[in-house]
Order: structure tokens, then C-alpha cells, then sequence
């Protein structure tokens, strides 16, 4: 059997293993903090999705509400000064034979 320890290679391998064990225990430490760190911009992603979720239903909520008939009516009569129309005031519009030939008068509707 030949000696190990007075192999010069054995002694260079001695030499070596210590510092990459240091540096793969540094590693180690910096990939799990890395991960730590990772993980916590993820939650707080989740977080501002979470937030811009529920905005987004209010602010549909929103449209819906300022879109509906009862608001457009308010704001056009508030706002607008617009009023229903008197139905002596009306003008029928009837469509003749031709396409685009429209007759307009102040009589009651009739078809």
C-alpha cells in the first residue's frame, strides 16, 4: 500500500477542499436568501394584485352606475336643462315608399 499522506497531490486536494467547502456553505446562505427574498417580493405582488383586483370591481361598479339610464336621465335634466317632451310639441317622422324619402308634419301619428 503507498503512503496517502505523502502524496503532494493528496496535500494540494487538502488544501482545496477547505475553501470550497467555505465558499458552498456561502452559496448556500446567499441562494437561500436569495429565495427569502423572492418569496417576499411575490407576496407582495400578490398583494397589489389583490388591491388592483378590487379596484377594478369598484371602479366597474363605478361605470355601471354612472352608465345607467336613471344617472344619464338626472344629469341631462341637472345638468343639461333637458326636459321630456310636450306631446303637442312632437314631430312624427313617417318613411315613404323610397328608401331615405322621409315626410315630417305636425299631425298625430298614424300608420
Amino acid at each position: 500500500m503507498k503512503k496517502i499522506n505523502g502524496n503532494p497531490l493528496f496535500g494540494a486536494l487538502k488544501l482545496m477542499l477547505v475553501p470550497m467547502i467555505i465558499i458552498s456553505v456561502f452559496i448556500l446562505v446567499w441562494l437561500k436568501s436569495e429565495i427569502t427574498s423572492i418569496e417576499y417580493r411575490i407576496s407582495q405582488y400578490e398583494s397589489e394584485r389583490m388591491n388592483l383586483l378590487k379596484k377594478r370591481k369598484e371602479l366597474i361598479v363605478k361605470r355601471s352606475d354612472s352608465l345607467s339610464v336613471k344617472n344619464i336621465e338626472a344629469i341631462a335634466m341637472d345638468k343639461l336643462g333637458l326636459t321630456f317632451p310636450d306631446r303637442k310639441k312632437v314631430i312624427y317622422v313617417k318613411r315613404g315608399e323610397e328608401p331615405y324619402n322621409f315626410k315630417a308634419g305636425l299631425g298625430t301619428h298614424t300608420e
